[in-house]
């Protein structure tokens, strides 16, 4: 039972529309050689008819900013959703916080409490609640806010181009650069590195800042060290 309510909330479905969208992405990328492989040699055998259908479908999978559209727009709607879920939370426990203090004097007004300690500790209670909610408010304003609320910057790290891409589907909720971009730069960069470095790769609203090979270079007759140890 709590198996189907996870599968229908709407808040994890939009969640996996995202994740989706995201993967997508690297599919087209990773079809689109293979594709224009085919687009050629039907254009060398003059199957006509063939090349015309698999051109569609190579301009299909270049279009890459129809999808990262898609995405964004997925990602405000799932912002949204969680925006309602965070108020609808707040204003339940605002209505929880006021039985609280109706129940908090009455016991201010108990007299085998003298001390006033039951009080005490329920208005402690009521007072961390009350930051909750004022938290989850702030919150839900900073996933409505006006101006784009899609989180576009960040740092991954990896071995190899591969990992890259594997570290930014780890974050699907973070638009990152187009695919094709990161495979494109980290060829470039790829006979530079050294035994036991390690690529870093940060972003800014779609755009790599950075694309380079950082860490202690380890000399041949060293053990390499796994990624993040010490």
């Amino acid at each position: 039972m709590a198996k189907v309510e996870e599968e229908s909330d709407p808040i994890e479905q939009a969640r996996a529309k995202v994740a989706d969208l995201a993967r997508a992405e690297v599919d087209r990328y990773r079809q689109l050689a293979p594709k224009r492989r085919e687009l050629f040699e039907a254009q060398q055998a003059k199957e006509f008819k063939t090349a015309a259908m698999l051109r569609e479908e190579v301009e299909y999978l270049e279009d890459t900013e129809s999808g990262r559209r898609e995405r964004r727009a997925a990602i405000r709607e799932l912002h949204l959703l969680q925006a309602q879920a965070l108020e609808a939370k707040a204003t339940a426990l605002d209505a929880e916080n006021e039985e609280r203090r109706a129940r908090a004097w009455m016991l201010y007004e108990k007299r085998e409490d003298p001390e006033h300690v039951e009080y005490q500790r329920e208005m402690e209670t009521l007072e961390q609640l009350r930051s909750e909610a004022r938290a989850w408010r702030v919150r839900a304003k900073l996933l409505r806010r006006d101006r784009d609320p899609v989180v576009d910057y960040g740092t991954v790290t990896g071995q190899n181009p591969d990992d890259l891409i594997a570290g930014l589907m780890r974050i699907p909720e973070v638009l990152g650069p187009p695919v094709a971009s990161v495979y494109e730069l980290a060829k470039k960069r790829e006979r530079l590195g050294r035994r036991g470095q390690y690529l870093q790769m940060s972003w800014l609203k779609s755009r790599i800042q950075e694309l380079e090979w950082n860490g202690v270079i380890i000399p041949d007759d060293q053990p390499l060290r796994p990624l993040g140890s010490n």
